[in-house]
């Protein structure tokens, strides 16, 4: 199966049987790395002085290694990954710190890059692309700007909880909106769940005395007079609220 232009089946058998010798086992393995180096690498070596012959050797020798099917085909399939995926890394934890004006996700960003570049050492880049994909994830909360209108239709919900039956929780439905007052999908943590899900609309925990208040501004008219909840700026990974909030959220309330 072909990777790229000139790579055939021809490269593909060299390493099957590569495999099938166990030539990839441990320092054979690491010798093929090392045979094997990005083309990139080799470079236009400079002149030793006294050293013609060596320098033209060199010179033919990274012509050869260009040219060789299964140079280009092994850095297509293994290597050009993984330098993407460093780079990713790089990129998306320069961002965050670039964007960040809240200590506690840059703290996060450093922790996640510090675990990333630990896996890139390993070799292990299966764990380097999952820590990158919670960095991205910290970065799209990071950069998020909205504001969280309570809902018009149902503006609170009440639940008994499981370990509690006595007691109540309390929690007023908001919507996340754009600048331009379009609907836009955050991801939230359910608290009874404990599952994240992109939503567009959630609970978030109140006292009783918040809920009571809240109610009462709706039944006045029909109209909740005072219905923004608070504001995600950029730059920041939580909002600022307007109303007290434990910050607990729910996702569902059918």
């Amino acid at each position: 199966r072909t990777l790229v232009d000139g790579i055939d089946e021809r490269w593909f058998a060299r390493l099957r049987e590569e495999i099938a010798t166990g030539h990839l086992r441990g320092m054979a393995f690491r010798e093929l790395l090392s045979r094997y180096s990005p083309v990139e690498e080799v470079g236009e070596p400079t002149r030793p002085p006294g050293s013609p012959a060596g320098y033209e050797k060199r010179n033919r020798a990274a012509d050869a290694d260009r040219e060789d099917p299964a140079l280009v085909g092994y850095d297509a399939a293994f290597r050009a990954p993984h330098r993407a995926l460093v780079a990713d890394v790089g990129r998306v934890h320069a961002e965050v710190l670039a964007r960040s004006l809240d200590p506690e996700a840059t703290a996060k960003a450093e922790t996640l890059y510090g675990l990333a570049t630990t896996a890139l050492a390993r070799g292990d880049d299966r764990e380097a692309r999952n820590t990158l994909a919670t960095l991205k994830g910290l970065e799209e909360q990071l950069l998020a700007a909205y504001t969280l209108r309570i809902a018009a239709d149902t503006t609170g919900v009440w639940r008994v909880p499981d370990l509690n039956e006595g007691a109540a929780n309390y929690y007023i439905i908001v919507e996340p909106v754009d600048l331009n007052g379009r609907s836009v999908a955050v991801t939230v943590t359910s608290e009874e769940t404990g599952v994240s899900a992109k939503v567009r609309a959630f609970g978030l925990r109140v006292s009783e005395e918040t809920f009571d208040a809240i109610r009462r501004d709706k039944l006045d008219d029909g109209i909740i007079q005072d219905d923004v909840f608070g504001e995600k700026q950029a730059g920041f990974l939580l909002p600022q609220y307007r109303f007290d909030t434990t910050g607990a959220a729910i996702t569902s309330w059918d």
